[in-house]
């Protein structure tokens, strides 16, 4: 029987530009994680931070992953 492989996404909000760390994850560098497959801004949320949505590569574990990223 086949793994039941999930992909998950995990939404998290990062301080607005100007921030390298945000810079990074818009141009979909994800040098830290390379389990990230993708990154979507999904739009402001406030006036000091923007909210953005992870993509994981698919993996055995149903359990959701968190990314905390510093301020």
């Amino acid at each position: 029987m086949a793994p039941n492989l999930k992909s998950f996404l995990v939404q998290t909000s990062v301080p607005a530009s100007p921030n390298l760390i945000l810079s990074v994850l818009i141009n979909g560098r994800t040098l830290w994680d390379p389990n990230v497959i993708g990154i979507k801004r999904v739009g402001p949320s406030g006036q000091n931070f923007d909210i953005v949505r992870f993509q994981y590569k698919p993996t055995l574990i149903t359990l959701g992953k968190c990314s905390f990223l510093a301020r």
